[in-house]
């Protein structure tokens, strides 16, 4: 809904195709998937393709959830923590482009993101056995050594897993 509100906001309308192809393309293409399409692009951001484009997915995937709980009445479990965090990172991004560069509407954005993450904390507390597991990983840490590739480390983890999808579990 807040993506949908940014969306009306900023005035972004899907584009009209001209040509036959692209009109049976986007035929069957909600206007919501289509705006995303269109201005969750390179111009716009100053991320790479490959960035956006998790972006992309992970907010057309949560807007799908979105809609089940507004118009079928479900509701996600706390077990989801996981997908809601990711959710919110992800407009968190979405919400850094070239529409929202004035530095007030910024730093609203990172105070509602910080209000976010507080709620969330709150909610289900600090679990300490989740810090002893994290110690025990034996995952190799990543060497980051350049903007680029913290910029991959961060959308990467980001990312909705394809498990994380099936895992979004729905009461």
């Amino acid at each position: 809904t807040s993506l949908e509100n940014y969306f009306i906001f900023y005035r972004l309308k899907p584009p009209i195709e001209s040509n036959l192809l692209s009109r049976f393309f986007y035929k069957n293409s909600g206007k919501f998937k289509k705006i995303v399409n269109e201005f969750i692009k390179e111009n716009y951001y100053p991320f790479k393709e490959r960035d956006l484009k998790i972006l992309r997915e992970n907010i057309l995937f949560v807007y799908k959830i979105r809609n089940w709980i507004v118009h079928d009445k479900l509701r996600l479990k706390l077990d989801n923590l996981m997908f809601c965090k990711k959710a919110i990172g992800t407009l968190l991004y979405i919400y850094q482009s070239k529409f929202t560069y004035d530095g007030k509407k910024k730093d609203y954005i990172f105070a509602l993101d910080m209000q976010f993450k507080m709620i969330a904390d709150m909610i289900i507390g600090l679990n300490l056995d989740n810090f002893e597991k994290a110690e025990q990983s034996k995952r190799k840490p990543e060497i980051i050594s350049n903007d680029d590739e913290l910029n991959k480390s961060m959308f990467s983890s980001l990312k909705i897993t394809q498990k994380q999808k099936r895992n979004t579990k729905i009461q």
